[in-house]
């Protein structure tokens, strides 16, 4: 008996499938650990956060409010605009109002990047900041301000024992009213480069770290990150004293101070949600995802393939189709000059079911009617008298007369709805 063998179809399917797994496998990147960057948030409790920011201002008798939506112009309160969340994205033209507002003798608190996570397969080397972000792409350019890469080194992160980002002390680098009664500061050890004219408060022998940029009649203070301004930073020696004399030295006492945290600026791409979606398609799973996709492909083709011929579909009658139909009818009373036939007939069918539910006569006022259906279905009392009204008297327009045989379905629907 001659066995039967698999087919080549077959054979190749499973092989291109084995071949999908091996190199999904090979191809996925190593679990290495990563750092969550600081965003200083305005409610934001954890470690990273900004809610300790904000109370201390609130204890030193400031007003503090948020910023989440498209912004107009500069609230005419404000004496200092803050910047931290990397996240934060808004359009051209509000980047242009800032300036101009700063440049009038604002002062903006200004973390320049987001510090993207770290991974240690990569080598440390951060991911460019969000292209779509003009806003702060038009500050940086503006204030000629950049992040230097690779904040951190790979033996940093393997010394860690749990994900925070390393505080590093903060030296002074020139004499500041802003450094008063200050001993001891730790922030961040990334770098920046500013080729305009600036004043480095903060620097490494090699790295600007904290600087005060002129700007008009106003200035910028300009950090890497976050790191400085967060509750873990703050609860560090004199972080908040320095955070504090940068606030008290332009800022008047009781004055407003906002946290600028938008993400919906007028120019921005549309931002991708962190829902199911977007963390199934982050690495490893998204290699999982099409190794499945691939497999379904593969099955796909595998188990539709054709057997045997083709049997045809039965002949059928003529089939006709209710456009076809409704375009008869109306050629049919445009044909013998009764183009509002069709708008007559249906309003007299609406009036004679919509009584008939609502228990009333054919007979009754029109506005009586439409009173009693609006009680029963919600829909206003206005448009169901303007239906009445336009069945006794239809329009030639067969559009007009089409909407409003669609709205008449709609409250007969809810009245069965009601009924049931």
């Amino acid at each position: 008996m001659k066995k039967n063998r698999p087919s080549k179809s077959l054979v190749i399917s499973v092989l291109l499938f084995v071949v999908v797994c091996v190199l999904g496998v090979f191809l996925q990147p190593g679990q290495a650990p990563q750092i969550e960057a600081p965003r200083a948030q305005y409610s934001d409790a954890t470690p990273l956060g900004g809610k300790g920011l904000c109370l201390l201002l609130e204890r030193l008798n400031y007003r503090t409010k948020l910023q989440t939506g498209v912004l107009q112009s500069v609230p005419s309160d404000t004496k200092v605009w803050i910047i931290l969340d990397p996240e934060t994205g808004f359009s051209n033209r509000e980047a242009n109002d800032l300036l101009k507002w700063i440049k009038g003798g604002g002062t903006l608190i200004w973390a320049s990047a987001p510090m993207q996570p770290f991974n240690i397969s990569s080598g440390g080397v951060r991911d460019p900041a969000r292209a779509d972000n003009v806003g702060i792409g038009k500050l940086q350019e503006e204030l000629k301000v950049s992040q230097k890469a690779n904040i951190y080194s790979v033996a940093t992160f393997r010394d860690m024992s749990e994900p925070l980002p390393p505080l590093s002390p903060l030296k002074p680098s020139s004499a500041s009213d802003v450094w008063s009664g200050v001993k001891k500061v730790q922030g961040s050890s990334g770098g920046l480069e500013i080729n305009r004219t600036h004043l480095p408060l903060a620097a490494s022998p090699v790295d600007t770290q904290f600087a005060h940029i002129p700007y008009g009649k106003g200035r910028v203070f300009v950090a890497p990150d976050a790191l400085m301004f967060t509750n873990y930073a703050l609860s560090k020696a004199d972080n908040a004293v320095l955070v504090s004399n940068l606030i008290r030295l332009h800022a008047p006492n009781g004055s407003t101070i906002y946290f600028d945290e938008r993400q919906n600026g007028e120019e921005l791409a549309a931002k991708i949600e962190a829902n199911w979606l977007y963390y199934i398609w982050r690495p490893p799973l998204r290699y999982a995802v099409i190794q499945l996709l691939l497999a379904a492909v593969l099955a796909a083709i595998l188990y539709g393939r054709r057997l045997g011929a083709p049997v045809p579909l039965p002949d059928s009658g003529p089939v006709t189709r209710a456009s076809q139909f409704a375009l008869a009818m109306g050629a049919l009373f445009q044909k013998v000059g009764r183009p509002r036939a069709a708008g007559v007939i249906i309003g007299e069918h609406f009036r004679r079911k919509l009584t008939r539910r609502l228990g009333l006569s054919i007979e009754d006022d029109d506005e009586l009617i439409a009173q009693k259906a609006a009680e029963a279905t919600g829909f206003p009392s206005r448009m169901i008298d303007r239906l009445l009204l336009q069945a006794k008297s239809p329009d030639d327009d067969e559009a007009r007369t089409l909407s409003d045989a669609q709205e008449m379905e709609m409250i007969l629907r809810k009245l069965e709805q009601r009924e049931s």
